[in-house]
């Protein structure tokens, strides 16, 4: 009985969901009763638990058909994941994850990840580092983030199962030639050449000496890690700064890239349209002065 009345919860939950998202002005009260939809939920029923080989143990909340989660989690977990489904909506949930999983790692610096599902490879799993405590809009950034990856990274974007490359390969596959990914790098990181860190580089020193030898490229050190993690930072910055001016440099440049997308600015559009002064302040001065 307690498993009925759950699922019915969750059916309730993302109907609200889908008719919030239909109306054109959302307000506070508008977003309190989509979160207070989403995380009603049996106290009896618990996550599935699993061992990863990066985060160590993790609570698994699997996506069901309608894109929430069962069981649905608590607290500021199920505050997060509310916020991911407004920000890439109930039907990418549904038709592009497979499960949030929540990881306890003080010792690993990232916040969040983003990864094929092992069950469901042609899926993805959204992993959150519980061990950060982060403000809100912190968290709305770094979920930003994530989203690009998943834009950026899917099987309209690359081939994950070709033998011979002529692109770039990463661990996720062969980029596509007019990926965005690829065109991405043709404009930005070509120009450095053997200098560039390679694609799939997690190097800390790596990203910092790409960093200070290019300041005014970048808009974070985590940006000069490879072109995966500098297009998904610029991507965070495109939909939480103002358009910037061409003369500001090359960051600005990378951002105007994907102004030059109208599917990434309808996606910009509905991300601020939600979220609105919950984004955080851009990582860099409103103004065309890099901070270096």
């Amino acid at each position: 009985m307690v498993e009925v009345l759950t699922a019915a919860t969750l059916v309730g939950a993302v109907a609200m969901g889908l008719a919030l998202f239909n109306s054109e002005h959302r307000d506070q009260e508008d977003i309190a009763a989509f979160n207070a939809a989403a995380t009603r939920a049996s106290a009896a029923t618990v996550p599935y638990h699993g061992r990863d080989d990066r985060w160590g143990r993790i609570a698994i909340y699997p996506v069901i058909d309608d894109g929430t989660l069962f069981p649905v989690p608590e607290g500021v977990m199920a505050d997060i994941w509310s916020a991911f489904t407004r920000m890439v909506t109930p039907g990418f949930a549904a038709e592009r994850m497979s499960a949030f999983q929540v990881a306890s790692k003080p010792g690993d610096p990232a916040d969040a990840g983003v990864e094929r599902a092992s069950v469901r490879p042609l899926r993805w799993t959204l992993t959150v580092n519980a061990a950060h405590e982060l403000e809100r809009g912190e968290t709305l950034r770094t979920l930003v983030h994530e989203y690009a990856h998943l834009l950026t990274l899917d099987d309209d974007q690359l081939d994950s199962s070709a033998t011979r490359c002529r692109t770039t390969r990463l661990q996720e596959g062969c980029l596509l030639a007019d990926s965005t990914l690829k065109r991405f790098e043709q404009q930005f990181w070509d120009p450095y050449g053997g200098r560039a860190p390679d694609p799939d580089s997690q190097s800390s020193a790596e990203s910092w000496r790409m960093y200070f030898e290019h300041t005014d490229r970048f808009l974070t050190v985590y940006a000069a890690t490879n072109i995966v993690e500098d297009a998904a930072e610029t991507f965070a910055e495109f939909v939480i700064r103002d358009r910037p001016s061409p003369k500001s440099g090359t960051w600005a440049r990378k951002i105007l890239f994907f102004w030059d997308d109208p599917e990434y600015v309808a996606i910009r559009a509905h991300i601020r349209n939600w979220f609105g002064p919950e984004l955080p302040a851009p990582s860099l001065p409103v103004d065309d002065t890099h901070r270096g």
